[in-house]
């Protein structure tokens, strides 16, 4: 065969030639879900770390991938949610972790993170596919209630761009708008060489802090001006509004809403002489602030905040904005009313969403606000919970025997019940719909009475922190259930005096109600009443009335927590 070429063997496409960067543990990547899997050690404890997680912190996880990061992430937390949406990652990190004292500490929400309603969470870890990279950052923002903190991979120029300040030759719309509602600080520089299989480009870490209390502002508003004016970033902004394209935009606007309000008979705001040029309205306002010569790419925040109050107070609006301002007045006298009726108003308005634009209909933004009302009191009984778990002899004397137990025990179940109740919240279509959420929240209200009562006689440094984390809590879990109260589902004159089952529930709901027989003669299902609140179902949602015929019953009734919607009902006497 001298002379002649030798012929190179192509690898079939289903070859495993250069292939072990894109499998671990039998599992293939696929860079076009961006998978791109940790492999570092050294980079996973160090964003750990930065993370700063204590040991009270629920930590989420978005795209876990086989749980390299995971695992230290539990053994830093209190727990760890993981939002995976590959179903062979959600298989793996089941497998990795079943077994081992981790288990009951990892929650797994199989789904697309852009569309799953995120639980309560303290602090998010994630290396997430790039692409998601700008919708995530602000579906986190949005996220109520804040979180404390974002340690979060992202793609080195997308991390550069968040972190840009003016002046800066990557400063632009996403550095101005996350910047608005967070503290920006780059932590890190990954190289594309710690992932398995390395991505085309490097890699940052960046570390998001939500700013508390929100910034009062119309976000859409304030992105539909910041847009506009990075259109063209390095012109002045006089040039950008002069442009026909932009004035066209801004004039619609505002003759929509002009003639909106002539309609309603409230047009005097925007009277103006029909011959006036709306070309030199826009051209006063930035001639007022000054801003006509100025180049967005050189703007502060408070520079855009200025400019936008003052396009307002004229009128001008970046966006269909007339629709919230035409419905604006009701909606926010709706808002305001139904707050200063609950018990705690200040509370009410502090958390709640505050109307931005048109509502489909009343209920719908009395749901909203009971929702968020909810989040608050999870979040806040989780702190009580948290601060209950760390009292010592040091910090904490017991007047009683068995206080911080019981609160503890009280505790887990009142975040039990206000999850209970979120979830039937926000899993329904009609408040009509809903059976047990006013027994959930009463209960819930009565366990932190019991526990506060307890607390009484306690004494030590940690006791007035720890009254004043259960009074916080407590706020808006009273809101929520006179929020909810308001619906007319259940009519409750006070927390103590709440009807917990009426008759007229019995009626309604027969169908879903299991009956259970306890009798010491032996003529029911059982002969004593704890066989049969063991033989109930765990987690019920229906529920199970336990009819105990009259007898003496020599027996201690503990109902664990993981027993949901038991009824215990009397016939004639019974003593136990």
């Amino acid at each position: 065969m001298a002379g002649g070429k030798i012929r190179k063997e192509k690898p079939s496409r289903g070859a495993a030639v250069g292939s072990s960067n894109h499998y671990q543990g039998g599992i293939q990547f696929h860079k076009s879900k961006g998978q791109h899997i940790l492999k570092n050690p050294l980079l996973v404890d160090a964003i750990v770390q930065k993370a700063g997680i204590n040991s009270t912190d629920v930590v989420l996880e978005i795209g876990p991938g086989t749980g390299n990061l995971t695992k230290k992430l539990l053994e830093a937390g209190k727990s760890v949610i993981a939002v995976e949406l590959d179903s062979r990652m959600v298989l793996e990190l089941q497998r990795r972790f079943q077994g081992t004292p981790h288990s009951n500490r990892l929650k797994i929400i199989q789904g697309d993170v852009l569309k799953c309603d995120l639980p309560y969470f303290d602090i998010c870890v994630a290396n997430i596919p790039y692409q998601i990279s700008s919708p995530l950052t602000f579906k986190l923002l949005n996220h109520r209630p804040l979180f404390r903190c974002a340690v979060i991979m992202f793609q080195r120029e997308f991390a550069m761009r968040l972190v840009a300040q003016p002046r800066d030759s990557q400063y632009c719309r996403l550095s101005v708008n996350t910047q608005l509602l967070a503290r920006v600080s780059h932590l890190l520089k990954v190289g594309k060489n710690n992932f398995r299989p390395p991505p085309k480009v490097d890699s940052s870490v960046v570390r998001i802090e939500p700013r508390k209390p929100a910034p009062v502002v119309n976000f859409k508003e304030w992105d539909g001006l910041v847009r506009m004016c990075f259109t063209r970033k390095n012109k002045t902004l006089g040039a950008i509004f002069k442009q026909k394209r932009v004035l066209s935009i801004l004039e619609k606007n505002y003759k929509t809403l002009q003639a909106l309000q002539a309609s309603q008979g409230n047009d005097n705001q925007m009277a103006t002489d029909a011959s006036s040029d709306f070309k030199d309205k826009v051209m006063a306002v930035l001639q007022q602030g000054k801003y006509e010569d100025k180049r967005s790419s050189k703007l502060a925040q408070a520079d855009f905040m200025h400019l936008l109050s003052l396009f307002n107070q004229a009128v001008v609006l970046f966006t269909k904005s007339y629709q919230a301002l035409s419905s604006h007045d009701n909606s926010a006298s709706s808002f305001k009313s139904l707050c200063e009726s609950t018990p705690y108003p200040d509370v009410c308005f502090s958390n709640s969403p505050k109307p931005s634009g048109p509502s489909s209909s009343k209920m719908f933004n009395n749901v909203k606000i009971l929702i968020q009302s909810l989040k608050v009191a999870i979040s806040e009984a989780n702190k009580v919970f948290n601060l209950l778990s760390n009292i010592t002899n040091d910090n904490f004397q017991e007047g009683q025997m068995g206080t911080i137990q019981d609160c503890n025990e009280l505790y887990e179940i009142t975040i039990s019940s206000l999850n209970d109740s979120l979830i039937q919240l926000t899993s329904t279509s009609s408040l009509d719909e809903l059976t047990d959420v006013s027994t959930f929240l009463a209960a819930a209200a009565t366990n932190t009475d019991t526990c506060l009562e307890e607390l009484e006689s306690a004494s030590g440094p940690l006791k007035p922190f720890l009254v004043d984390a259960i009074n916080n809590a407590y706020k808006p879990l009273i809101n929520s259930l006179s929020l909810f109260s308001k619906e007319n589902v259940y009519t409750t004159k006070s927390t103590k005096g709440i009807n917990w089952l009426s008759k007229r529930k019995y009626r309604k709901h027969d169908n879903n109600i299991n009956s259970i027989t306890v009798a010491k003669d032996g003529s029911g299902n059982f002969t004593t009443i704890m066989d049969a609140i063991n033989f109930a179902p765990n987690r019920s949602v229906d529920k199970i009335i336990i009819n105990i015929k009259r007898g003496v019953y020599e027996e201690y009734i503990a109902i664990r927590k993981n027993k949901h919607n038991i009824i215990l009902r009397g016939e004639g006497k019974v003593a136990l």
